[in-house]
């Protein structure tokens, strides 16, 4: 039996820039470099629309 997940996304589109920038300010947890990075390349991998 396979278990089924059902998520509902929700897409707002209101993301505060500044922020956002400054949570790459400490290098020490350049872990999100990564996460970011990753991000980035699944969305350029596919051809989805991916603003819903």
């Amino acid at each position: 039996m396979d278990p089924e997940l059902h998520l509902e996304i929700v897409y707002e589109n209101n993301l505060d820039t500044d922020k956002f920038a400054r949570m790459f300010n400490n290098k020490a947890q350049s872990y999100k470099f990564y996460w970011f990075e990753a991000i980035l390349n699944l969305t350029k991998d596919t051809d989805e629309d991916l603003t819903r």
